[in-house]
């Protein structure tokens, strides 16, 4: 098994960096939807000894920047589909459940991206399993975000948000109990 990039794609990755897939993993991959000709250009980093768990049927769609840093690990679960445009840093840890759907230009980052009295910040981000996370949205660090949840366009999530909810705002708050969605 393997990264199978289509299209336009940019891969840097690391001798010392691991990949671990039931599967090939399908990076920059075209939404059907749309003409499969015009590929967005997507950027793969994996710095050493980074760890990138992809399961079976994950698809990482056009146009989005994944990179891991080294010693981090990014998981996707089984089933998990990142749209078009979505940028993903992870310094630590992050971890997106299975069946997920995150939507177009999302942005999901365990880290602040910039030091604070020399210090960098970066906490673990957890998605759990069937969460939608609507367009636009931005996950940040030391956010779980609990299974079957919703997250409304735009949104920005800096806590966590419980299990079987629907969240929106910025800050993202619980505006909704007990939903369920289906794909």
């Amino acid at each position: 098994n393997g990264i199978f990039c289509y299209g336009n794609c940019i891969c840097d990755i690391k001798k010392s960096s691991n990949i671990v897939s039931s599967s090939d993993v399908k990076f920059n991959f075209p939404n059907s939807k749309i003409n499969t000709n015009n590929f967005e250009v997507g950027r793969l980093i994996l710095d050493e000894k980074s760890k990138l768990v992809v399961g079976s049927k994950a698809e990482i769609r056009s146009g989005c920047f994944v990179r891991v840093d080294p010693n981090a690990i990014l998981t996707i679960g089984a089933n998990t589909m990142i749209n078009n445009n979505c940028r993903i840093v992870c310094k630590q840890e992050i971890e997106i459940g299975e069946d997920c759907i995150i939507s177009f230009d999302c942005k999901i980052l365990d880290t602040d991206m910039h030091r604070i009295n020399d210090e960098l910040h970066n906490k673990p981000i957890i998605i759990g399993n069937h969460v939608w996370i609507g367009i636009g949205s931005i996950i940040l660090k030391g956010v779980t975000i609990g299974d079957g949840a919703i997250i409304g366009a735009g949104s920005v999530v800096t806590h966590d948000i419980p299990a079987g909810s629907m969240a929106a705002g910025n800050p993202a708050r619980v505006i909704k109990e007990n939903v369920t969605w289906k794909r």
